[in-house]
């Protein structure tokens, strides 16, 4: 916590300058849903949800919107392999919002939607991608 803490309070202070900002947490759907053997990660990404809310409340008034995206099980280099494997789909896809993998650029591209005013308010929610009772945004 002590890196996303300290950046956002660097990128706060460069923020408010201009007078507003978007600031974007990368959590994980582990910060609301866990499974075993993923305690610490999922109080880090709890600990994660609960810093955007407060800081998006307490930000709101200097223009600067801070929210968060949990896009679910992303296979990076070191997952790849064993998360395309049908046996990992199975326990995983039924409890993603999405109900798919999300790729690196899709999560970036979410990003990127998430960083227009349009698109956006200083709520302090998490977007699993289109679950939308659950979201700040609709889908």
């Amino acid at each position: 916590m002590h890196a996303p803490v300290q950046l956002s309070k660097l990128a706060h202070a460069r923020m408010k300058q201009n007078g507003d900002g978007c600031i974007i947490m990368n959590t994980s759907i582990h910060g609301t849903l866990s499974v075993e053997w993923m305690t610490a990660y999922a109080a880090s990404k709890a600990a994660l949800d609960q810093m955007t809310r407060g800081m998006s409340n307490e930000w709101a008034s200097d223009g600067i919107r801070v929210n968060a995206v949990a896009p679910g099980i992303v296979p990076v280099e070191r997952t790849e392999k064993i998360l395309h494997q049908k046996s990992a789909q199975d326990l995983w896809l039924p409890h993603l919002p999405a109900g798919t993998l999300i790729d690196v650029q899709r999560n970036e591209r979410i990003c990127i939607l998430l960083n227009f005013r349009a698109f956006n308010r200083a709520d302090g929610n998490s977007c699993g991608y289109c679950r939308c009772s659950h979201l700040f945004m609709h889908c």
